[in-house]
């Protein structure tokens, strides 16, 4: 488990609790990845589904991180 700030701290978050929430370390890589092949990576190691993929994308946006497209995965 990884303890993530929902709100980076490099944007402006804190470290108090309200900003703060228990990942496993694949969610987490998910969340702060850039490039395709490290998404590609994370999401073929666990069969997230549209709901879960879904959540990633919410923490995505608030790291200010362009959102995992499911057609994008297949298609590079």
């Amino acid at each position: 488990m990884h303890c993530h700030h929902v709100k980076p701290v490099k944007i402006g978050g804190k470290d108090n609790y309200e900003n703060l929430i228990f990942i496993t370390l694949e969610v987490h890589r998910l969340i702060h990845a850039i490039k395709h092949e490290t998404i590609v990576k994370y999401i073929n190691k666990q069969n997230y589904s549209e709901k879960e993929i879904a959540e990633i994308n919410k923490l995505r946006e608030i790291a200010e991180l362009p959102p995992i497209q499911i057609y994008f995965l297949t298609n590079p």
